[in-house]
């Protein structure tokens, strides 16, 4: 399992990829959250540029992660199943 906590008092805003530098993520007040272009090889410009796009997301991609945990955990709690808490429980473990 992930520890969200750690990522308490990150910039809060929206994280974008700056549309005339797209190696550089930016917050809603233009402030560089992070740049992926410090190798200039050709090959792996097209990394960089995915890289930044990660990064941009990676607001959004927690946000996902803690739904879906709740959600797992709600199945949990509430399944009538048997089998489905078992499997749910062993899938948590396996985090």
């Amino acid at each position: 399992m992930i520890d969200t906590e750690k990522y308490t008092g990150r910039t809060p805003e929206r994280w974008t990829v700056d549309e005339d530098d797209p190696y550089r993520v930016v917050d809603a007040q233009e402030c560089t959250i992070a740049r992926t272009d410090f190798i200039d090889i050709e090959e792996e410009r097209t990394w960089q540029l995915a890289n930044a796009q990660l990064i941009a997301d990676a607001p959004l991609l927690l946000a996902e992660y803690k739904r879906l945990r709740e959600a797992i955990e709600y199945t949990i709690v509430h399944a009538e199943n048997h089998d489905v808490i078992r499997v749910l429980d062993e899938v948590m473990k396996n985090d």
